[in-house]
């Protein structure tokens, strides 16, 4: 009976002093994610990310796009996919959907899924000129995960401006210094000499 009482006049109190209870609306959940990320603090970023995304339809492929960034930074690349995914379908924006290309391919590349990487590249449809660079780079490192260097070197090339002769040359001699080509007529000499040399 004593609680009952005490609740009672605790409430009271409130009540008469303008205990002033406030929601917080989905920009001022989005800014508070939006502060707690730039500190680094992707758990409860996401948690405001979330609840941003359960109680608003407005702005969803910006919300989608940074709960993505949350699970990219959490190294939880499956779910950043997806969220990317969503906020691509979302999205109305052509250069929008570019970047949000990208990302997913960045998804694929750090779970090693090159040759899905390459194909979602192949698919991508680049069409601003900036961005056409940014993909020879993608793809030069996506054909660089399944070994094949002379592809992989072709596209880094292409993605190193034309007048910078310097960064080619020094992308040309890396390649050949640390990814030796196998010559098929060395190849073809060495087994038949002896089995399993070539």
């Amino acid at each position: 009976m004593i609680i009952r009482v005490v609740f009672f006049l605790i409430f009271q109190f409130f009540f008469h002093f303008g205990f002033d209870i406030k929601a917080q609306t989905v920009d001022e959940t989005i800014k508070s994610g939006d502060e707690l990320f730039e500190i680094g603090d992707y758990n409860n970023s996401l948690t405001y990310y979330l609840r941003a995304r359960f109680f608003s339809d407005e702005n969803l492929s910006v919300i989608q796009e940074k709960i993505g960034d949350n699970y990219f930074q959490l190294n939880d690349y499956l779910s950043a996919e997806y969220y990317y995914d969503s906020a691509f379908i979302n999205c109305s924006g052509s250069m929008k959907k570019e970047e949000l290309h990208f990302k997913k391919v960045d998804c694929r590349i750090f779970v090693k899924q090159y040759e899905s990487g390459i194909h979602l590249m192949k698919n991508s449809g680049v069409s601003n000129i900036e961005l056409s660079l940014e993909y020879d780079f993608y793809m030069g490192i996506l054909y660089f995960g399944i070994h094949d260097y002379e592809i992989s070197k072709t596209y880094f090339l292409k993605a190193v401006c034309d007048t910078c002769s310097i960064e080619k040359q020094e992308i040309i001699q890396l390649f050949e210094t640390n990814f030796n080509y196998p010559n098929p007529e060395t190849a073809y000499i060495l087994s038949s000499i002896l089995p399993g040399l070539g």
